[in-house]
């Protein structure tokens, strides 16, 4: 089930991308990352899974730009900021939600939050190209983000900037949407049906056609490692 750490670590994740400009506590050396690559073959539903390393020990912190890449010929999907799916433990078990917002009551009194929460949409995709362009590590060597309150490589902090910004995450999502097709995310001859984070683990359904060449998956996240 979805643990205290594990939901603290990921809203820690979703407020420091809202704040956009919260320093991280460590540095690199303190870094837990995980990237994890797998060829993929043609005409294949598959379903991959990659722990995160480091995360739900101590209260370590997953940061944000955790998520995906698949590359190959005709093919070029990234995504990041995934949703939470999966068992969850309830906070107070007499809501009928348990305590954790989109979480559902089962029959036998457990929890659990529906896979259709790891939905893909035109802001996961953007946030996947965005991550995937500062090579997926949110906070940079001196500790202080790399993109700003709307997701955008860091420029400036003036209100034109800002203004610059929130603009062109408009426009990317715009972009971005011509690639979802109902709940999966598409190109070329792959599909991506599910994405998000189930028990501190990344877990990817993807579907293929015809590939015209080496296509790999890729997924990544940073863990900050705390004392």
């Amino acid at each position: 089930m979805i643990s205290l750490q594990t939901r603290f670590a990921v809203a820690t994740a979703a407020a420091a991308m809202t704040a956009g400009l919260a320093p991280a506590a460590a540095l690199a050396d303190t870094t837990i990352n995980t990237d994890k690559s797998f060829e993929l073959q043609s005409n294949v539903s598959r379903e991959i899974v990659v722990p995160i390393a480091g995360l739900g020990q101590a209260h370590n912190v997953l940061t944000p730009c955790f998520g995906f890449e698949i590359t190959g010929p005709g093919v070029d999907l990234a995504g990041a900021n995934l949703e939470t799916f999966g068992p969850a433990y309830p906070e107070d078990a007499n809501l009928p939600d348990g305590g954790i917002p989109g979480a559902q009551r089962q029959s036998d009194g457990s929890f659990t939050i529906p896979e259709s929460a790891a939905v893909l949409n035109a802001e996961v995709l953007r946030m996947g190209a965005n991550c995937r362009s500062i090579g997926w590590d949110f906070y940079g060597a001196d500790g202080e983000p790399q993109l700003d309150a709307y997701g955008n490589t860091l420029t400036s902090n003036t209100a034109k900037a800002k203004a610059a910004s929130k603009r062109k995450r408009t426009a990317a999502r715009k972009k971005m949407s011509r690639k979802i097709v109902g709940r999966a995310a598409q190109q070329g001859p792959v599909s991506v049906t599910l994405a998000g984070l189930r028990q501190g683990a990344l877990v990817l359904r993807i579907t293929t056609g015809q590939l015209n060449g080496t296509t790999t998956v890729s997924a990544h996240a940073r863990v900050l490692e705390q004392d």
